[in-house]
């Protein structure tokens, strides 16, 4: 007969996962700033809400150790993200000297002139099959913008508007999708103000040394440089590059993927806002001779950086070349030099560690993914903890799910580059190789050169990036790209849907960006 046979061993089993579950699982996280404070968050969140498991969080962060805090642009998630740990929006924006997000601008990708730009916006279009406005524009001469011809985002972000309307409206909630720029260290001090009071045991420590388990060798405690022993069920290695747990203890290898993306380094200034800028309602990435620069304007400053190939551009040059480009304001201005290696772990989840952030992989930061990659581990951990401690089924699912998010990520990152169509610099020929290209990129490539993209191009349906972020890419980059069609002399005329989102729905009761987020000076009009 078929069935659940029960055993000695299988009421043991039983017995022993009712126990683990009956007591507190202790979860220690090293490392503060933006990730570390992120994942004690959510998991005290978690604690405060379980009714399965009590846990208890203690978040280790040492005060002689730097962090990178180079300022962070985001992706729409973090809106629900921060209303579920139960920060309100008006005080993050403060702490955080955040603006908001709607897009981000590409700048000289194509053809390496400031006309060759275009925005990959927040904005989803409903799309019916076959996709009538898509095919309308492929068969025109093409002379509006693909951005532009489908995206009222784009077209309001082209006019400095702001996502979110004058009149009150709940936090987090607008008629348009929208993100934050952030300083990095200002986002981790205000996730650090709201749960060191509140679910999170706070430890201002320098590990010295790790102790391992002989038999099994899972993690036992932290022992601190000044005598403390921090125990614990669960490690969450938020140590950054280092890889404290994950790499120096545990021995983890990392997947590199420099074959694929070729950025190594990047150099970061801190700079005055210009009118301009202030008003910028999304982030500018704008190509370099040896990779791209970031500009993303806060409400004090602009964080801008120049993210290069160290084997087409020494340090000294691409500050030299940052600074050319921002003048008179830089003179003075120190300069942060960073080096990382494009990839992730072989394993996020080993024994009893489980590596998030940078720790755990680092994809560099073109379509600002950093932040994401944080709150997707997070809240994929904090679907497994309450049920118990079967590290292994949990672990491997953990991973499995993880290693795909990550070559998600990977493949729209390599897909800029082997879109572009520049080839005036040997980092430009190199980087658009198509033999350059991921494996996934390629087959779409292929695949894009006889129809035009549609939601089943893709393998599975959770994504990040959808097929229409593949569009603004594909059709910002490279607007003759084939698609099965063939570009004629039908004048491409302005698409009636987006015309009136912008005309009536939108443009008449939204602010600039700069009045919105405070800038706003006397005599200036509040509106665009």
């Amino acid at each position: 007969m078929g069935g659940f046979l029960v055993t000695d061993s299988t009421h043991h089993d039983i017995a022993d996962r009712a126990l683990a579950v009956a007591s507190p699982l202790r979860i220690v996280v090293l490392g503060g700033g933006s990730a570390g404070w992120l994942v004690a968050g959510y998991l005290a969140t978690l604690g405060r809400q379980s009714s399965v498991r009590q846990l208890t969080v203690t978040l280790v962060e040492s005060d002689t150790i730097a962090r990178i805090g180079v300022g962070e642009a985001t992706v729409p998630s973090i809106r629900g993200t921060l209303s579920l740990l139960g920060l309100r929006e008006e005080d993050f924006i403060n702490e955080a000297d955040a603006t908001y997000k709607q897009a981000i601008e590409f700048v000289g990708w194509s053809t390496g002139t400031d006309e060759d730009a275009f925005f990959h916006p927040f904005d989803k279009r409903p799309v019916a099959i076959p996709d009538t406005s898509l095919h309308r524009w492929l068969n025109s001469d093409r002379a509006i913008r693909w951005d532009h011809y489908i995206s009222p985002q784009s077209r309001l972000c082209s006019k400095n508007y702001s996502p979110k309307a004058d009149a009150p409206w709940p936090d987090y909630a607008s008629p348009l999708p929208y993100a934050y720029h952030m300083d990095a260290d200002g986002f981790g001090h205000s996730l650090r103000q709201h749960f060191a009071q509140n679910g999170v045991n706070h430890i201002v420590a320098t590990v010295k040394h790790v102790e391992l388990e002989p038999v099994s060798g899972n993690i036992t405690s932290l022992q601190t440089e000044d005598g403390q022993e921090i125990a614990g069920d669960l490690f969450i290695d938020c140590s950054g590059m280092r890889g404290q747990l994950i790499d120096k203890t545990l021995g983890v290898g990392y997947q590199s993927l420099s074959d694929k993306l070729l950025c190594d380094r990047a150099v970061a200034l801190r700079v005055p806002l210009t009118a301009d800028e202030a008003q910028r309602p999304y982030t500018r990435s704008v190509a370099m001779s040896s990779g791209w620069r970031w500009e993303i304007p806060l409400r004090s400053r602009l964080g801008t950086g120049y993210v290069y190939s160290s084997a087409h551009c020494s340090r000294e040059a691409a500050e030299q070349d940052l600074r050319a480009q921002l003048g008179a304001r830089a003179d003075g201005v120190p300069a942060r030099h960073l080096s990382f290696d494009v990839g992730y772990r072989e394993a996020f989840w080993s024994r009893n560690v489980i590596a998030m952030g940078m720790a755990g992989g680092f994809i560099e930061p073109l379509e600002s993914t950093a932040i994401y990659l944080v709150e997707a581990a997070a809240s994929l951990l904090c679907t497994m903890l309450p049920q118990g401690p079967h590290h292994t089924v949990f672990a491997q699912h953990f991973n499995r799910s993880m290693s795909q998010l990550y070559e998600e990520v990977t493949d729209f990152v390599n897909f800029h580059y082997v879109m572009s169509n520049r080839q005036d610099t040997d980092f430009w020929r190199d980087a658009s190789d198509p033999a350059r290209a991921t494996e996934n990129v390629r087959g779409l490539m292929a695949l894009w050169l006889e129809k035009p993209p549609t939601v089943f191009d893709f393998p599975y349906p959770f994504r990040l990036f959808s097929p229409q972020s593949y569009e603004h890419i594909l059709f910002g980059m490279k607007t003759s790209y084939p698609c099965g069609m063939t570009v004629n002399a039908r004048l491409c005329e302005p698409l009636p849907e987006t015309e009136k989102a912008v005309k009536e729905g939108l443009a008449g009761f939204l602010p600039t960006n700069r009045a919105l987020a405070g800038f706003r000076t006397k005599g200036e009009p509040e509106h665009a």
